[in-house]
């Protein structure tokens, strides 16, 4: 076994449980680490985003967030601590995931997401996960990947409940705006105050990365499907999913659906 050959190996040991999944196995470990996945938001959904999948070994990260970490976050935004007050959160984050594992890439990014900056998100990414906290920066990335026949991952929660879409934009599912419509007006650019338990986000978050792990190795997740909707409640604990949603004709963004809010 030449020199290489050894790092190659020690670079793998880490894995070594989850490559024991039929799913992954070596092949898949070694596409996991050659990808790139940008997660815009690195609050509560996108703590627990964050650390999955540097834990899994997901090769490059792109840690988007304008923000810096408030005390009212540490309740649920596990990145962070006490000292990281006032300190950037894409800054932060990287710097806590990559001593987690420091064979993974960051990138920091402190920066809000907005129609030019989402574009080369898309184009730079493998896959573009969301943990904003706003519908607005939401409706920014849908409307890119529509643009750009890219598929992303959708999450958001509020108090006990939770949501993750795989929004198969770019392979026939329907997008964002295709299930809630089209934004109204008054969506605030930025997030507000609003109730938040601090299991919930973790499990959300956690959804959300499992589908993007899902999405990285599987080869044939490119082909054109629906998109997939799972909808949970923590306070009287359900899970609802909902496979294969497509778009549709009337739909503003994709020219693909009336609101399928009321179908899922």
């Amino acid at each position: 076994m030449d020199e290489a050959e050894q790092f190659d190996s020690a670079k793998l040991a880490r894995y070594a449980r989850q490559m024991m999944l039929d799913r992954i196995g070596e092949s898949g470990q070694r596409r996991l680490l050659k990808a790139t996945v940008a997660i815009v938001g690195c609050g509560g959904l996108g703590s627990t985003i964050g650390q999955i999948l540097a834990r899994a070994g997901v090769g490059t990260l792109v840690l988007c967030d304008s923000d810096e970490v408030e005390i009212e976050n540490l309740h649920r935004q596990i990145l962070y601590d006490e000292r990281d007050v006032g300190r950037s959160k894409a800054v932060a984050a990287a710097a806590r995931l990559l001593s987690i594992n420091s064979q993974v890439k960051m990138h920091a990014r402190p920066m809000r997401v907005d129609a030019e900056n989402a574009a080369e998100l898309f184009e730079s990414s493998d896959l573009v996960v969301d943990a904003t906290d706003n519908l607005a920066s939401r409706y920014v990335l849908n409307a890119a990947a529509v643009r750009l026949k890219r598929d992303w991952i959708y999450g958001g929660c509020v108090g006990w409940e939770g949501t993750v879409m795989v929004v198969r934009s770019g392979t026939g599912g329907a997008c964002l705006e295709c299930v809630f419509g089209p934004p109204e007006p008054s969506d605030p650019a930025t997030g507000g105050r609003f109730p938040i338990s601090p299991a919930t986000p973790v499990v959300v978050g956690s959804i959300e990365a499992h589908e993007v792990l899902r999405y990285l190795l599987d080869p044939a997740a490119n082909k054109p499907c629906g998109s997939r909707y799972v909808c949970i409640n923590l306070e009287h604990p359900r899970v609802r999913s909902n496979d294969g949603v497509p778009n549709n004709p009337a739909c503003r963004a994709c020219g693909g659906g009336k609101n399928l809010k009321s179908e899922i």
